[in-house]
Formats: C-alpha cells, sequence, structure tokens
C-alpha cells in the first residue's frame, strides 16, 4: 500500500517590517557581531524560505496585524504588521508491505497443526513541518510475528488445543538528515503560549536528533486451553505465559531543548525584557540524559476454569474464575529511580540531601504488587420464548484486572539523576549568547550531578550555582493494580431461529 495523506496547513510567518525591527533592536542589545545577531537573522532566514512564502498576505488567520497586542517601531501593531500568513497543502508519502504465510496440517485423524508467519514493513510520515522539510520526521516500522497451533481431539466430548507465538516490533524515529537538520536550527521555537503569533519552528522536538529514536518489543506466549463435555456441563481449563522485553532509547527526547517566548516582547527583547521580566520572558525547557537506551522485561501467568451449565433446553448458565499473576517490570540496568517512601510519607524538608530523598539503581519499577489477582465472572444465555423464536436475552457480571501499563513502569526510569529535565525562564534565548537559557539548564545539570554525589542539599547545590533551576521527579502514586467491576445486559435479535442454545453462548471467559 502506498498513500499520500495531504494535511491542510495555516502558516504564519514574521513580515519583514518586524524581522527589520527585531534585528536592530537585538544589535542594539548585543552587537550586530553577537550570537544573538546570528541566532535571530538564522530564523528568519528559515522563515523567509518557507515554500509558499511569496504568497503571503499581511496579519494572520485571526488578527489583521498579527500583532497580539506587541507594539514596536515604525507602526509595528498598530499600522504596520507584525505577521503574514498563506494557507498550503503539506504531506509525506507511507508506504506499507505485509506478507502472510500459513501452512495447516492434519498429521493425524485426532490432531490438527497449522504454522503461521507474517512480516510486516512500513514507513510513515509522523510529523511534517511546514516551514522546511528538513524537519519533517518519518517511522520506520517493522513487525515480525508468528506462531504454531496444535489441535488434539481426545474424542467426542474432549479436546485440546495448545499454542505458542511470538511477535517482535521495531521502529526508528528520524529525520532524513540529522547533522544536516542540527546545523540548521539547534533547538526548536514553540509559539503557543504566546498564541501562535508565528508557525513553529525546528519541528517535533519529541525527535531527538543528532541521533535517532528507536523501541523495539519481543514477545513471545505459550497457551493451553483443554474443554470437556460432561452431560449438561461444558469444563473448560486453561492457562497462558506472556514474556516481554523491551529497548526503549527515547531518554534523548527534548534535548535539544524547546523555547517558549511567552510574548512578542520577549522575543523581540533576545529572550526577556528587563522592564517586564515577569510577563515578557521566555522559557525553556530540555532534558539531559545519561543513558541513551534502556532495557526491559515482565511477564503474565494466567490460569482460568469455566463451567457452562444447560439448565434448560433454552437457558445457560457460565460460571468462571480465573487469577493472574502480572510481574513486577524490572530493568536490566537498574535503571529505576523511586522516592524514598511513598509521597505523603517521604520526608519534605528541603534541608535532607538528594541522594536521601532518592533510591537508585532499583531494578524493579514497583515496591510491590498483587501476588494473586482473582477474577470471578459469570454470565447466563436465555430464550424466553423457547428456542424456536429468534430472541436472546445475555447479561453477565464480573471481575476483571487491567494489566501492568508498560507506560507507568517507563516513567520510573525517567528521573533524576538519571535523566534530567530542566525548565529554565527569565533569561536570553541564544544558545551561544552570555547568560543564555541553555547555559544555564547545562549547568544546571551539571551542578546537579555533582551535587548529588556529593550528598548536597538544595540550598547548597543553589550556593554553587545561583541559576540553579530544581529538576522534577515522576513517581508510581499506588503500588498496587486496580480491579474493575463490569455487569451487562442485552438483547440479541437473529434473523432466523435457533434450535440449539450453543450457538447462543458467550466466548469463553478467558
Amino acid at each position: 500500500m502506498r498513500v499520500f495523506l495531504p494535511v491542510p496547513a495555516q502558516v504564519v510567518l514574521p513580515s519583514e517590517q518586524f524581522e527589520e525591527a527585531t534585528i536592530a533592536n537585538i544589535d542594539s542589545i548585543f552587537g550586530p557581531s553577537s550570537a544573538s545577531d546570528a541566532f535571530y537573522k538564522q530564523m528568519f532566514s528559515l522563515y523567509k524560505s518557507t515554500p509558499g512564502a511569496n504568497v503571503a498576505t499581511p496579519g494572520s488567520f485571526s488578527d489583521p496585524l498579527g500583532c497580539n497586542g506587541f507594539v514596536g517601531p515604525n507602526g509595528l501593531g498598530t499600522t504596520a504588521p507584525c505577521a503574514v500568513h498563506f494557507q498550503k497543502t503539506i504531506g509525506q508519502p507511507t508506504y506499507e508491505s505485509i506478507i502472510s504465510g500459513r501452512v495447516d496440517w492434519n498429521f493425524r485423524s485426532n490432531d490438527r497443526v497449522f504454522v503461521l508467519l507474517q512480516y510486516d514493513h512500513g514507513r510513515q510520515g509522523t510529523y511534517t513541518d511546514a516551514i522546511s522539510p528538513l524537519f519533517n520526521v518519518t517511522s520506520n516500522q517493522l513487525i515480525w510475528q508468528g506462531q504454531i497451533n496444535e489441535t488434539h481431539i481426545f474424542g467426542p466430548t474432549a479436546a485440546n488445543q495448545f499454542l505458542v507465538a511470538a511477535w517482535n516490533f521495531q521502529a526508528t524515529w528520524s529525520v532524513a538528515n540529522p547533522a544536516k537538520t542540527f546545523s540548521a536550527f539547534p533547538t526548536a521555537l514553540n509559539w503557543v503560549s504566546a498564541g501562535n503569533a508565528f508557525s513553529s519552528l525546528g519541528g517535533d522536538d519529541s525527535v531527538p536528533y543528532p541521533s535517532p529514536s528507536y523501541f523495539s518489543s519481543t514477545q513471545y506466549q505459550v497457551t493451553d486451553d483443554f474443554v470437556e463435555s460432561q452431560g449438561k456441563h461444558r469444563l473448560g481449563f486453561g492457562a497462558n505465559f506472556v514474556r516481554t522485553y523491551t529497548v526503549n532509547s527515547l531518554y534523548t527526547q527534548n534535548a535539544v531543548g524547546t523555547l517558549a517566548p511567552q510574548t512578542l516582547q520577549a522575543f523581540y527583547s533576545g529572550g526577556v525584557d528587563p522592564s517586564s521580566p515577569k510577563i515578557d520572558f521566555t522559557n525553556l525547557l530540555q532534558s539531559f540524559a545519561s543513558e541513551a537506551s534502556q532495557h526491559f522485561a515482565s511477564y503474565n501467568l494466567g490460569f482460568y476454569v469455566q463451567d457452562e451449565w444447560r439448565l434448560r433446553q433454552n437457558l445457560t448458565l457460565t460460571f468462571g474464575l480465573r487469577t493472574d499473576h502480572l510481574s513486577n517490570p524490572v530493568c536490566d540496568h537498574r535503571c529505576f529511580v523511586k522516592l524514598a517512601g511513598p509521597f505523603e510519607f517521604v520526608s519534605h524538608d528541603p534541608n535532607q540531601p538528594y541522594n536521601q530523598a532518592l533510591i537508585l539503581n532499583q531494578k524493579q519499577a514497583f515496591r510491590n504488587t498483587d501476588n494473586l489477582l482473582w477474577e470471578p465472572r459469570f454470565s447466563f444465555a436465555w430464550q424466553p420464548l423457547s428456542v424456536s423464536r429468534n430472541l436472546v436475552v445475555r447479561g453477565g457480571i464480573g471481575l476483571f484486572y487491567d494489566s501492568l501499563s508498560s507506560d507507568i513502569a517507563a516513567a520510573l526510569s525517567y528521573n533524576p539523576p538519571l535523566v534530567n529535565s530542566f525548565n529554565v525562564f527569565g533569561y536570553n534565548l541564544t544558545p551561544n549568547e552570555a547568560n543564555s537559557l541553555f547555559k544555564v539548564a547545562a549547568s544546571s545539570n551539571t551542578t546537579f550531578v555533582n551535587g548529588f554525589a556529593a550528598g548536597q542539599t538544595l540550598a547548597q547545590i543553589q550556593e554553587a550555582d545561583p541559576f540553579f533551576a530544581p529538576v522534577g521527579h515522576q513517581n508510581a502514586i499506588t503500588d498496587q493494580n486496580q480491579a474493575v467491576g463490569g455487569a451487562s445486559f442485552y438483547l440479541l435479535l437473529a434473523g432466523r431461529p435457533s434450535t440449539k442454545i450453543e450457538q447462543w453462548l458467550p466466548l469463553p471467559v478467558r
């Protein structure tokens, strides 16, 4: 399958008047040979080279001048526009191919086997940038899966089905030329906080470059189901085991940082306006990771019993009981970082050392999980107008458990000091400028890593670096799984009457 999905894009660019006034103001603050002058000219050059910019009209889609309250020299905000806008269609080609093969073999009268193998490969246009194709992101995805299924019939009343299956998924997200993209613009510029004054620049900041991001998951399972009929009862037993391995290399997301000017005045002033720093400032969110990837593993083990009892010719009751054991996810390199205890019970004293508040080198994601999860269920199928009529009433009630989300466990591997995320504001937005947001974030990271290893407190770290911005931490708010009770009742109308209630039975409870 090959497809091109066109996406309409509303593009807003800085006007020539705003560019000229901003460069003049930046040069008056930092100088014409400064890092800020070069960085701002780099941004404006990318905006001006946007395909379709030659047909742009003054203003934005919601404002005739596109200034969002900004007033500058030469009539900016009063008579001269700060922005120009136009609409265009963007998109990237997407393709996918699937190859599947299956062999069925009845090697004995009571034994049947089939083998299935499937290969799926696709390339998707994950993100299409309206400013430059340099920032387009594609994902290359590959899936292999296979299974062997064997059914053995013990006689007219009993049968067993055995299944072995495996699955592997791999995905890579990247720009076409990471080095060239990073050279064109070494960060991301987001205008959402400033009322979407201009289109964002730098692409999707969640995709790390100059190196691509990678994720893979390998899973195998073994399942066995046995069913036997005895009079009015049909008994079922079964077990399943699922093992999952994952590799996550998304830790360098936002390594290049995302700039978010809060107002046009902040951008016009180089990052922050000294006359109104509490309003006109720029925010930087940037992460620093000590490891590029981590390996995780988990498993699920479940058993069930079930009895379908044909109490009457038009009434069948189903009783079932399932129990599951969900493993505590583990990280091969002990990458989980936790608080010293549950959030509401740990010390919140700012004078305690950072390394006493956090526990490092944890192999298991959670402090504990439920050993066994018991899940009883009951359902019925009733034909109140006899089996010759096409009316069936069904109902049921049961207790079901959600499996542990791998995302929750993975989130605990993004914690400091392994992955440090800083939210910095109030400084210059140019990366190489003095008092730059990027330099403050990098300095905060270095100071924190050294201070953590030395057992320093927040005050001691801030004494070493007055610009230090404290890091955030993620923690599981509960260590146990949550159960969900459910009940259902519904009617089923068929196109023709059924003479056997078995045709209306619910699927097995597992």
